[in-house]
């Protein structure tokens, strides 16, 4: 009687762990799915933004060829283009952030600039498409922080990285700017 309950068990048990099993895979694969769709919304933005922002800086570069904040943003562009990786995207989409926010601010107190018609239809597209790029960012954050903590935490981690999924990178924080 005790050999049969002792292999019972550990059938029980070795039940058990196959479903935990299935659940976690399971549980990755929709985690993964959701972090890849919030990805591909952010993806598009960029790409809204990047064809937006190379407008404005053509208009601008016409006022202020010579100008280090231009040269600046150029730099960033053509980061986004070399970036090979999503974590290089994201680092490359950062740098832009920070350097068009800087030619924003001087192109804004050239009057050359703000005296050309273009100039004011592009910021407004711009500042437009920024905020639809926040909100896309936040939501890419979060599922990317829901996948992170999965993928991080004990025991899905045991399964998670068996299966090679690793933790995704973030885009900075933008509510605090």
């Amino acid at each position: 009687m005790t050999t049969i309950s002792t292999l019972v068990s550990i059938a029980v048990i070795a039940a058990m762990v196959l479903l935990w099993s299935i659940k976690v895979y399971s549980d990755l694969v929709v985690l993964s799915n959701l972090k890849d769709e919030a990805w591909h919304g952010v993806d598009a933005q960029l790409r809204r933004r990047f064809d937006l922002v190379s407008s404005f800086v053509k208009t601008v570069a016409d006022t202020r060829a010579d100008d280090v904040d231009v040269r600046n943003v150029e730099e960033a562009l053509s980061m986004i283009q070399r970036a090979s990786t999503q974590a290089a995207r994201i680092e490359a989409e950062n740098s832009l952030s920070s350097s068009l926010r800087l030619l924003l601010e001087s192109a804004k107190e050239c009057s050359e600039t703000t005296t050309d018609p273009n100039f004011g239809r592009i910021l407004d597209k711009l500042s437009f498409q920024e905020n639809e790029l926040i909100l896309a960012r936040l939501f890419y954050d979060g599922m990317a922080q829901d996948f992170n903590d999965f993928v991080l935490s004990f025991p899905s981690s045991i399964i998670s990285r068996k299966l090679g999924y690793r933790d995704v990178p973030y885009f900075e924080d933008l509510r605090a700017s």
